[in-house]
Order: C-alpha cells, then sequence, then structure tokens
C-alpha cells in the first residue's frame, strides 16, 4: 500500500510538472471555441491478450492464495455521436468473444491446485440522449442492453451463466463537453506548416479556431470511409489558406505535409469542458446458471432475476493544457439498492459507493498517446439474507480498490493501432455478521496485469 501512496505522490508532482510545461503553448482560448454541429463514426475490430497475478491474504486463517490467468479474445465495437446545438447523441454497439484460463496454486498440503477455463461472450449496445436548454442545462436519458454468455469449467466441474441486463438512466446536468479534436489537429498542421516556411505568418488565435470549425464540419459527410472523403475535405481547407492569403513562395512541400497530417493528427479525440449532472439508473437483470458434474448432487439449475435502483452525483472535468497535455477526472457519490428473489429466499443489498478517477494524458507526437490513470473506489453496504423459514441474517460490508494503470498507443498508420497497459491494484474488504460474536472477515489483496492489443479502425 505504500507503493501505491508513493506513486499517487509522483502522479500528483508530474500534474503540477506538466501545468507549467502547458503554459510554454500559445495561447488558444478554448472557451470562445464554437463546435459547430458534428457527426462522428468509428468501428474498429481488435484482437488482445491480457494477462494477471493475483495475491490475497484472508486474516481469519491466516491463509495466502494466488492465482494466475490469461485470456487471448476479440472485440469489435461500433462508436456514432451527433453533437448541435440542443442535442447530443451518442450510440455505441460491441460484440466480444474472450477465452480465459486460470491456475490457482494449492495453498496447504491438504488442498490441490485448481485450473480453471472459460469461454466468454458479450453483446452490447447503448443509447446516450442529451437534450440541451438555456445556459447549458440539460435532461438526459437513454438506455442499454447487455447479453452475456459465460462457460467456466474445473476439473470435471462445468458451469454455465446466461445473463441479460437492460438499463434507463435519467438524469438532469450542466455545463458540456466540447470536442476540441479539431483545434489540436489545426495546431498540429500549422506548427508543421510554419516549419517549413510555407505560410507568411502565425494565425492569431480566432483565425486558428475559425480554421478548426471548417475541418470540424469537412468530416460530417463521412461513413466509414475517411480515405476515399480525404481529397474533398483537405480542398475545404485549401479554400481558407487561399482566401485568407496565407501562403509564402515556399509551396513544394505544402500538399504532402497537408494530407499527411490530416490523416493522422485527430486520432485521438480531446475535449474540454466541466459537466455536473444527476440522475437515477434503474436496471433489470436476468440470470440463468446450469451446474453439471457427472455422478454428483452438484448437478442442477437456476434462475434469478432482479431490480437495481442507483441514484448518482456525477462531476466530469476534461482540460487539455496543451497540444501535449490532458487532464482528465471524475468524481461520482451514488447509492444502490437490490432486492434478489429466489423460491424462498431472499437478498437485500443497499449500499453506498465513491468512484474517483484522475487521468494524465501525455501526446508527444499526434500518432502516440501516453496516460496514466488513478482511479479509488469505496463501498459501505449493508445486507439481510433470508433463507426459507430461518430467520433473517444481516450484515456490514467495507470495500476499497485503488489502482494505478500505465497506457500507450500507438497508431502505426491511421487504420492500425497498436496499445498496451500495464495495471497495478490494491484491494480490502471487511465483511461482519453482527449476530456473530466473531471478528470481521477481513481480505486485502494486490493484482498485476498487462493488456497488449492490435486494432483496425475504421472512420
Amino acid at each position: 500500500m505504500n507503493k501505491i501512496k508513493i506513486l499517487l505522490a509522483l502522479l500528483i508532482t508530474l500534474f503540477s510538472m506538466c501545468d507549467m510545461h502547458g503554459q510554454d503553448n500559445k495561447d488558444y482560448n478554448l472557451k470562445a471555441y464554437e463546435v459547430p454541429d458534428i457527426a462522428r463514426n468509428t468501428l474498429d475490430f481488435s484482437l488482445m491478450a491480457t494477462g494477471a497475478y493475483h495475491k490475497s491474504k484472508h486474516e481469519i486463517d491466516d491463509l495466502t492464495s494466488k492465482a494466475y490467468s490469461f485470456s487471448g479474445g476479440f472485440k469489435s465495437m461500433f462508436n456514432r455521436y451527433t453533437d448541435t446545438r440542443k442535442f447530443f447523441g451518442s450510440h455505441k454497439a460491441l460484440l466480444g468473444i474472450h477465452n480465459y484460463k486460470a491456475r490457482t496454486p494449492a495453498t496447504t498440503d491438504m488442498d490441490y491446485e485448481s485450473k480453471q477455463k472459460t469461454f466468454y461472450a458479450n453483446v452490447y449496445y447503448s443509447n446516450i440522449s442529451r437534450f440541451y436548454f438555456k445556459d447549458n442545462f440539460f435532461f438526459a436519458t437513454g438506455g442499454s442492453l447487455q447479453y452475456e454468455f459465460n462457460r467456466m469449467k474445473i476439473r470435471s466441474y462445468t458451469e454455465k451463466e446466461t445473463t441479460l441486463q437492460a438499463e434507463i438512466p435519467v438524469g438532469i446536468g450542466m455545463g458540456r463537453m466540447k470536442n476540441v479534436t479539431e483545434v489540436h489537429q489545426a495546431i498540429y498542421i500549422l506548427q508543421e506548416l510554419t516549419k517549413k516556411n510555407i505560410l507568411k505568418r502565425e494565425l492569431s488565435s480566432d483565425e486558428t479556431l475559425a480554421l478548426a470549425q471548417i475541418m470540424a464540419t469537412a468530416k460530417n459527410k463521412r461513413f466509414l470511409n475517411a480515405g476515399k472523403r480525404m481529397r474533398t475535405e483537405v480542398n475545404q481547407v485549401d479554400s481558407f489558406f487561399i482566401a485568407n492569403n496565407m501562403f509564402a513562395d515556399n509551396t513544394t512541400a505544402y500538399s504532402t505535409i497537408l494530407r499527411d497530417f490530416w490523416k493522422t493528427s485527430d486520432l485521438f479525440e480531446r475535449k474540454a469542458g466541466i459537466v455536473y449532472s444527476a440522475g437515477i439508473n434503474t436496471s433489470y437483470n436476468y440470470q440463468k446458471k446450469k451446474m453439471e458434474e457427472p455422478g454428483l448432487s452438484r448437478n442442477g439449475s437456476m434462475d434469478n432475476d432482479w431490480f437495481s435502483f442507483n441514484p448518482f452525483l456525477l462531476l466530469q472535468y476534461e482540460n487539455p493544457v496543451s497540444v501535449h497535455w490532458q487532464h482528465t477526472a471524475t468524481l461520482s457519490p451514488n447509492f444502490d439498492y437490490t432486492e434478489i428473489k429466489s423460491g424462498d429466499n431472499e437478498n437485500t443489498n443497499k449500499g453506498f459507493q465513491i468512484d474517483a478517477l484522475y487521468r494524465l494524458g501525455f501526446y508527444p507526437t499526434p500518432r502516440t498517446n501516453i496516460s496514466l490513470t488513478a482511479t479509488e473506489k469505496m463501498r459501505w453496504g449493508k445486507h439481510a439474507f433470508k433463507y426459507s423459514i430461518q430467520p433473517t441474517t444481516n450484515s456490514t460490508s467495507f470495500s476499497a480498490s485503488t489502482q494505478l494503470a500505465l497506457d500507450l498507443c500507438y497508431y502505426v498508420t491511421h487504420n492500425i493501432r497498436v496499445t498496451g497497459s500495464a495495471t497495478l491494484q490494491h484491494s480490502y474488504s471487511k465483511s461482519k455478521i453482527p449476530l456473530l460474536d466473531t471478528n470481521p472477515y477481513v481480505i486485502k489483496g494486490i493484482t498485476a496485469s498487462y493488456m497488449i492489443g492490435l486494432a483496425y479502425v475504421l472512420y
């Protein structure tokens, strides 16, 4: 835990350092940037591999357990969003298939090594709709639907689980996230043209923002065919430079520079703004589980369905302090209530949770992003279990999770993306049944994991 605290201190130091570095860049007034009506579409196909090591200690019996896991999979995601003065809408669809293998070594001489194989598939769709009124006040709604299939096998025991989840959020809020990707794209292109002495003079802040608006509008007719539309889009940028008499005599390299940077300088979405929101998520969950083990009584099946209610507050913050640095932060206190009934059994869960995230993004080149992310989650819960005619058993719980993640993303070309990440997580949980005069059940754990991926992306 002390190591994680040291890393958090280093993260805060980096925050202050990059703030000072950001002052070296020309001040573009992003508050004055009026984002035009935009529509964007992306489709990616990803292959990925992950690995993890987990170690946990149970304080009551002083047992330490370890687990190793590896997975490989495929994921495809489609994302479409529109952003206008009075409306923001987003549609996401995802298909994922993964294979997992896990190994848990024996913890005592009487124990045995456990090997687990898991196949997992999911289909997911979500929609977000925000309707804007005066002073950036908005009403938000939408919904999501997810289907999951999970097949797990340990020795001769097989467990199959099917889950269906539907969620409807409703909320209100103030503020807006500006998409300032084209502002940074314009800065990249102008910096390169200036280096080659192609422009007569530097553009003012207002002229740069006007160019960004033209660039943003030019991309609205794309639908996963950015390569075919590049000539038409670049011609609109040409017209801006010609109309403002910006070209010097040395224009030999102009066309090459513009086309190259047009394809590679908007690969990472950049945002700016603060959004405050509050609302409630209502979800319905259905779960069907089937257990099979030849010759034993563990064979059987069970069905469960339940509703969950999750009132929440949410603060979102994005600040691109310069072309190379980005600050991202979120904070969300939220409540949850779930009641599950299965035959004569009843399980009620109530909880309060705080989620916090801070991310420092570094963009050394238009093709490269390195980010360091710190997240903290804390949850206080109360649980009531009633089994048939037995009296209700109450318990309380507390859990906390601190995580640090280092992510790297590099575009080999504007369509091929390589990603990698390394994550370190410390977890703590404590539960107690007041009716029993026993010490709380405490588990401490640490997990180290990695991920590498390769994706083909269409715009």
